[in-house]
């Protein structure tokens, strides 16, 4: 019987892997065939992930996968929350993929209290606000004019996911660490999202 194999690829803060899991006979085995360095760097004052550079170690890991001839059935992509990128009418990034440690956070949070107080955030969403989440993030760049230029819409692993195949989607687990979905509809919630005037097609379809 061919052996099967399936592929996680697992993006930390400061590291990131591949993972190949191999299904022989019944019997699950892992193997860590890629490693590669990932952090934020400091770019005109501001924290932002090198995009290019995770998407180049993404295809790499592919690449030893097919060296070793252990080709994946299936590829999934894990990274930490609220991080997103934005992409233009082109399909091209939007300026800097930015980290969630930046610190225009800070302004862009006591900005939007302003429009909505945190207990009802809390009240919609489920999730404690914090000052990296997505929605304070994507304030920002409503505030900097960045999201009005935006058109698609993926958290971080939702677009290299993207980056592999073209599929535009948001999956719903990583969305969960935005701040905006609504906790008993499971979608995009419209009063947020109004207060950010963003339409929830700019977000694609949601997966699970």
């Amino acid at each position: 019987m061919e052996k099967a194999y399936f592929l996680a690829i697992d993006i930390g803060a400061s590291s990131g892997r591949h993972v190949i899991a191999e299904l022989d006979q019944g019997e699950i085995k892992l193997e860590v065939i890629y490693r590669f360095a990932n952090h934020p760097i400091e770019k005109d004052g501001s924290l932002v992930w090198n995009i290019d550079e995770l998407s180049f170690h993404v295809i790499e890991g592919l690449k030893q996968a097919k060296k070793l001839g252990k080709c994946p059935q299936s590829i999934g992509i894990d990274t930490f929350g609220v991080d997103y990128v934005c992409l233009d009418s082109n399909d091209q990034i939007i300026g800097d993929v930015y980290a969630y440690r930046d610190h225009r956070n800070f302004a862009a949070r006591t900005a939007f209290s302003q429009m909505m107080n945190e207990t009802t955030q809390y009240e919609i969403t489920g999730i404690q606000p914090l000052v990296f989440n997505t929605i304070y993030q994507l304030y920002a760049d409503k505030l900097s004019g960045k999201l009005a230029k935006a058109r698609k819409i993926m958290m971080l692993p939702c677009y290299l996911g993207y980056y592999l195949t073209g599929r535009f989607q948001n999956e719903y687990t990583i969305s969960s660490t935005s701040g905006l979905l609504n906790a008993q509809t499971s979608s995009w919630d419209s009063q947020l999202c109004g207060i950010l005037e963003l339409d929830r097609e700019r977000f694609g379809p949601m997966v699970t």
